[in-house]
């Protein structure tokens, strides 16, 4: 298959791949669609599917891109601008919004993550810098912005340090709409962010620097005011580009975040179990601390969170060593790594468990009415072609294949309202001379 700027191709079959109690014949049919110009780096970090089923994208793009159907970016003032674009069910780009198009303070350099709530407003956080902040000049902070379905801006609302002097340092690894036209927004910092008069003030086990990184959550209202913020992090604390927040249909809001040793809900620090630990978060509404669990081993990494239409959270992450799965240990070496899944209740009590074979990579998951939808690589080859499998609601039934190229910094999918799935991602093309980025969307589904 030929990947060009503004392409589309029919993906008639991928080859099989192995996944636990895999079907032997699957393929994938769909459309696919690749943009960028190589020479510059095009960069997909977010997907998600809006209630009407357009599919819609955030990242970050240096220079002009042609995304087709009279959609395009022209070239910023900036290296780096962040756009979050609009296609519709078959493909055809709707449209755009960049950051050099929006009136506010600040220049955005990456769009990091999305959602879409249910009038079709469109979520967007991410990283952006800050001129005229204290003595440095320009500063790093973040953003969050509301877009209206048609990709108009309604709203921004700058993330900043508290000290001006500062870098934050910082990245939106999660939105969701929440707060009836308001959002929470999970942020990765180094340093004190603040949004208006709110401030999540840095944790006791964390020092200050930029290898020190730890993780805080702003809820926002329908004009982007911050209603509340608390911090949620341990030492060494990293969010990753995985979907790792999500909410229930209560209100109620889940994270799932990498600790050591100990995590810091916003009193005292809590000791965990184990070198490493993927630690999950529990919020109610006003940010109310519901519960905590933590799955401990010697090598362990944060995956994706998602909530199934009976409200059980489930939680799919990489396992390694022997690994504390609520009361039932996983046995293994420590570079015997493999993709667990969990499902906890609203209590967080573990219901159920899965595990899949150690050359199935799996760190990215969405779930819906169709079941779970999950993507990774082989064996942990990054540079290997990007995995996909799909299984029944409990994951006892998966078929699994090859998207046809690697999809190894990014990887990003979303259930589409008619049984599609979506998935997204930024994968690199080498040539003698050089590494290119290119960015791919696609709506697919196994036969």
């Amino acid at each position: 298959m030929r990947c060009a700027t503004g392409s589309l191709a029919l993906l008639l079959m991928l080859t099989p791949a192995c996944a636990q109690s895999e079907s032997d014949d699957a393929k994938l049919v769909g459309w696919k669609h690749h943009f960028g110009t190589g020479s510059l780096p095009t960069q997909v970090r977010s997907v998600s599917v809006s209630p009407e089923g357009n599919l819609i994208l955030a990242g970050n793009h240096a220079g002009p891109l042609d995304f087709g159907n009279g959609v395009a970016l022209a070239e910023g003032d900036w290296w780096e601008i962040a756009f979050v674009t609009a296609f519709d069910a078959s493909g055809v780009p709707l449209w755009v919004f960049a950051s050099q198009q929006n009136d506010s303070a600040g220049v955005y350099d990456s769009a990091d993550a999305t959602a879409v709530d249910s009038d079709g407003n469109v979520f967007v956080a991410g990283g952006a810098r800050f001129p005229g902040l204290g003595d440095l000049g320009l500063k790093r902070g973040g953003f969050v912005s509301k877009l209206s379905r048609t990709g108009q801006r309604v709203w921004d609302t700058p993330i900043l340090p508290q000290d001006p002097n500062w870098d934050l340092y910082g990245f939106g690894i999660g939105v969701v709409p929440a707060n009836a036209g308001g959002a929470v927004v999970a942020v990765e910092c180094a340093f004190s962010p603040q949004i208006d008069d709110v401030v999540i003030d840095m944790p006791d086990i964390v020092a200050g620097g930029i290898g020190y990184r730890w993780l805080g959550v702003f809820s926002l209202d329908a004009d982007g005011h911050a209603l509340w913020g608390r911090r949620l992090t341990s030492l060494f604390s990293i969010g990753g580009p995985r979907p790792a927040l999500t909410a229930d249909g209560s209100g109620n809001i889940y994270l799932a975040v990498l600790s050591q040793f100990a995590v810091d809900l916003g009193e005292d620090p809590i000791p965990t179990t184990g070198e490493h630990a993927v630690t999950v978060v529990a919020l109610g509404p006003a940010g109310n601390l519901l519960w905590h669990r933590s799955f401990s081993g010697s090598d362990t990494e944060v995956g994706s969170l998602g909530v199934d239409e009976s409200g059980n959270l489930v939680l799919l992450m990489i396992a390694g060593g022997d690994v504390d799965l609520g009361g039932v240990t996983l046995g293994g070496g420590p570079y015997d790594r493999r993709a667990v899944l969990l499902w906890l209740d609203h209590d967080g009590v573990v219901l159920n468990r899965r595990s899949f074979p150690t050359t199935s990579r799996l760190d990215t998951l969405a779930v819906g009415s169709k079941g779970l939808v999950m993507l990774g690589t082989h064996s942990g080859n990054d540079y290997a072609q990007t995995l996909v499998v799909q299984c029944n609601a409990d994951a006892t039934e998966c078929r699994s294949a090859d998207l046809g190229e690697s999809w190894q910094f990014y990887r990003n999918v979303a259930w589409h309202p008619d049984g599609d799935f979506v998935g997204a991602g930024t994968f690199m093309r080498e040539n003698p001379d050089t590494s290119e980025l290119y960015a791919a969307i696609g709506k697919l589904r196994f036969e």
